[in-house]
């Protein structure tokens, strides 16, 4: 296995036994707990609640991308090859658009924890009517960034990442020199990012009542 070491200042692919170079899944804690209470005599109202933690687990997904652009799997070419034998100059430059999944600073998992109040009253006969509050808030979720922005201009209307230049007779954008030249785009993904969830529901549940006869229903 290859991959870039310390994004965006290496200048090459580097070996490493590992996809991680340490396990972030080692102290996952799950834990759940729900309630449900009965408060009057006539049992016609119900409060429960619930509290739980889960944890996703990092799957091949986040990192697959870092090595199918690492070595051994790298893609060559070749301008103008002669027959009858092609690729005989192949030219295996560093893949100029990259991305590097972040291993090592502060790798950990991505997880949610969730809960939930509500409480329900038989209003009507068959007929309950539930008011609930439910939120969540995720923490460590995957978010990818840029390594290797291009390297800004001060302007008078503020910082410059690119210019208008004529490349070939056609009018282009190209993007300034960026941070490591060695590169082009250099993503990566770190476990970053968060978000919270908050909601009122509101329901009203009546059950059909089917009742069979001589005749059937």
């Amino acid at each position: 296995l290859h991959r870039i070491i310390d994004p965006p200042v290496s200048t090459g692919f580097e070996a490493v036994s590992n996809i991680y170079d340490h396990n972030p899944s080692l102290s996952n804690l799950d834990p759940r707990i729900g309630v449900a209470w009965d408060p009057r005599a006539d049992h016609r109202t119900s409060i429960r609640g619930g509290f739980g933690v889960y944890h996703a687990i990092i799957g091949p997904r986040d990192y697959a991308a870092t090595y199918y652009n690492s070595p051994p799997f790298l893609t060559g070419v070749e301008s103008n090859p002669q027959f009858p034998v092609p690729f005989t100059s192949v030219n295996p430059a560093l893949p100029t658009q990259t991305f590097a999944m972040d291993m090592k600073n502060d790798l950990t998992t991505p997880y949610v924890a969730q809960w939930n109040v509500n409480v329900q009253r038989e209003v009507a006969r068959q007929t309950v009517a539930t008011v609930a509050y439910v939120g969540s808030h995720s923490y460590n979720q995957i978010q990818q960034i840029q390594l290797n922005p291009p390297v800004p201009i001060d302007t008078p209307n503020g910082p410059q990442f690119a210019t208008l230049q004529n490349v070939g007779g056609r009018l282009q954008i190209v993007d300034n020199p960026r941070v490591n030249p060695a590169y082009d785009n250099l993503s990566s993904s770190r476990t970053i990012a968060w978000a919270r969830y908050h909601s009122l529901q509101l329901g009203v549940n009546r059950r059909a009542v089917l009742r069979w006869g001589p005749m059937g229903l």
